[in-house]
């Protein structure tokens, strides 16, 4: 299907003023609050949808970031100015209430955690998932993962601050799963190994960086664990973990999970949300009202 312009998009809700439409980050996201949102006269969009290939001159010279949350952004901006109020979109928090702050545009709706995917991984869906299908798992290893992953979080965050470009290796290499199922981050490694693989001019800066982090690092504890948290960076982790905890049980054991994929996994507590679980959220009440 070809792609509408975004001013043939202006031009339909200043027509149509009866559609209500809700624009999304990409195609799982659009799936998945249109699988669980029952209720109808309401239709879910990508973003993706949409050619902006006219606007990007002025999104590159605003104060817009590349990517497409920013494009949400700038087209309810655009609409709200035109006075459309049929059109909603939903971006990911992601760790925007420690940077930019969330958008002051009511038709801008944040994720009630830091992304999709942290709905998979909610306390209820954690223990609907070890129960039925990580049977062997610790109920705590899951909410342990999110926890170590707190500083990766934290690097993103002053990464953010202070207007840097890291490059940052694969977090796997520096989780230690030993076989009573302790797991930690050898965060200090990680932290060289960033500055290490980025920018020479950077290395001035390592000193001033850990010490924000640290700081940042207090701001994020007063949060809950799904707060500024990457899914792609929970996900890689907790099936890193995974293996690595069947593996040690030793040659006896099935160990199922040796090579499970990281698709797999998240499949896993993807599929078994429910509908009725999604309906208490802040967002789905929302997107009910709406």
């Amino acid at each position: 299907m070809d792609k509408q312009t975004f001013d043939e998009i202006v031009t339909k809700y200043e027509l149509e003023d009866s559609v209500k439409d809700i624009y999304v980050e990409g195609e799982d996201d659009r799936s998945f609050y249109a699988t669980h949102y029952k209720q109808g006269g309401k239709t879910f969009w990508d973003i993706s949808s949409i050619d902006f290939s006219k606007e990007k001159p002025e999104l590159e010279q605003s104060d817009y970031e590349a990517g497409n949350r920013d494009k949400i952004i700038y087209l309810l901006d655009c609409l709200k100015k035109d006075g459309c109020s049929n059109t909603r979109g939903i971006i990911d928090k992601d760790i925007l209430p420690y940077t930019r702050k969330i958008p002051k545009n009511e038709f801008i709706w944040a994720t009630d955690y830091s992304c999709l995917e942290m709905y998979y991984f909610t306390e209820t869906n954690i223990k609907k998932v070890n129960a039925n299908t990580l049977k062997k798992m610790s109920l705590s290893v899951v909410e342990h993962v999110m926890k170590i992953l707190q500083p990766i979080t934290a690097v993103r965050i002053v990464e953010k601050r202070m207007s840097l470009s890291l490059q940052k290796p694969d977090i796997d290499k520096y989780i230690v799963v030993e076989k009573n199922e302790h797991i930690s981050l050898d965060f200090e490694k990680y932290l060289a190994c960033v500055f290490q693989k980025s920018d020479p001019q950077y290395k001035s800066k390592f000193k001033e960086f850990k010490t924000n982090v640290l700081s940042c690092l207090d701001e994020i504890k007063e949060g809950t664990l799904r707060d500024g948290l990457r899914g792609h960076d929970l996900i890689s982790a907790l099936t890193y973990c995974v293996q690595k905890i069947e593996k040690n049980k030793g040659k006896d054991d099935k160990n199922e999970f040796q090579h499970m994929k990281e698709s797999f996994l998240a499949a896993i507590y993807k599929n078994a949300v429910e509908t009725v679980d999604m309906e208490k959220t802040e967002l789905f009440q929302k997107i009910a009202a709406f």
